[in-house]
């Protein structure tokens, strides 16, 4: 997966991938959680994407209106590379976070927001 910037936030230096799916409800908390946190820090150097491993649209959409969370931070990977990006990325057994660098080094995993203020 490569995250590319979409232009919205020119200082972040880092991006946060969380990955979630609706049937998943830690992952989902989280999803809510990161995406609270950085509502509250517009001026972060970390840019916050929410990928959804859900294989309907219409349960992504809802889901994200249900928790209130705003769409343009999120993606919903596309059923022909759902499996793909299952293996890719260890989320088998867990979904996870992963903070990646402007140069695509993972820098941590699964980071709670104390950790993300240490590390930067």
């Amino acid at each position: 997966m490569v995250v590319q910037s979409d232009g919205s936030s020119e200082a972040a230096s880092y991006t946060l991938i969380h990955f979630w799916a609706a049937y998943d409800g830690e992952s989902r908390a989280g999803n809510v959680r990161w995406s609270r946190y950085f509502a509250k820090r517009p001026d972060s150097r970390v840019r916050y994407v929410g990928v959804s491993m859900d294989k309907n649209l219409s349960v992504f959409t809802n889901t994200l209106a249900f928790d209130q969370i705003d769409l343009s931070a999120q993606r919903l990977v596309e059923n022909s590379k759902r499996d793909q990006m299952l293996n890719i990325y260890g989320l088998k057994i867990r979904f996870h976070s992963y903070l990646v660098d402007a140069h695509g080094i993972i820098r941590a995993v699964d980071p709670n927001p104390d950790q993300l203020e240490t590390i930067l």
